[in-house]
């Protein structure tokens, strides 16, 4: 799993959010979700944006917590 697969799986579990309901809040498929938690595609701006919209999460913060994510799994 990436760095930006875990932040984002960990960030859907502490909201209670299913893949379904993030689907729902951001208008990205629940597949692609899923194959971003999942390390086989990595999150592009527009799926960022969608986030941090529907969470309310400044985008500077995922900026933050995929490098600390990354150093992690490193």
């Amino acid at each position: 799993m990436s760095g930006a697969g875990k932040a984002l799986r960990d960030l859907r579990h502490e909201r209670g959010l299913s893949l379904r309901g993030l689907q729902q809040l951001t208008g990205f498929n629940r597949a692609v979700w899923s194959q971003i938690e999942n390390g086989k595609l990595l999150p592009e701006p527009a799926h960022i944006v969608a986030l941090s919209k529907a969470l309310g999460i400044p985008i500077a913060s995922w900026r933050i917590r995929f490098v600390l994510e990354a150093r992690v799994d490193a």
